[in-house]
């Protein structure tokens, strides 16, 4: 995102609205209602399936990016990173 910002199609205020709505935690206490899960761990498959049934809502093991939806993610969550998803375009290896 900072990028657009630099390149001037994102305003510095719309990227400073959307950042302040992330929150980094290393726990599972802070996952609790929650709109959505952004896992960044080691490419450990056990440690992915552990997060992931912990989670209560088990995924397979991707090379690319998962959109796990949980009871409680809502609808607009869901469509809206679909959309940011397929925006990103294909992963290069």
């Amino acid at each position: 995102m900072a990028s657009r910002v630099r390149k001037g199609t994102l305003s510095q205020e719309k990227f400073g609205r959307t950042i302040s709505l992330l929150k980094g935690v290393l726990d599972y206490e802070n996952f609790k209602d929650v709109d959505m899960v952004i896992e960044a761990v080691p490419e450990s498959i056990s440690l992915k399936q552990d997060i992931f049934s912990d989670l209560e809502n088990p995924a397979h093991v991707m090379p690319l990016v998962e959109i796990v939806r949980t009871s409680k993610t809502s609808r607009q969550i869901d469509k809206a990173m679909t959309k940011f998803r397929m925006r990103m375009g294909p992963f290069r290896y």
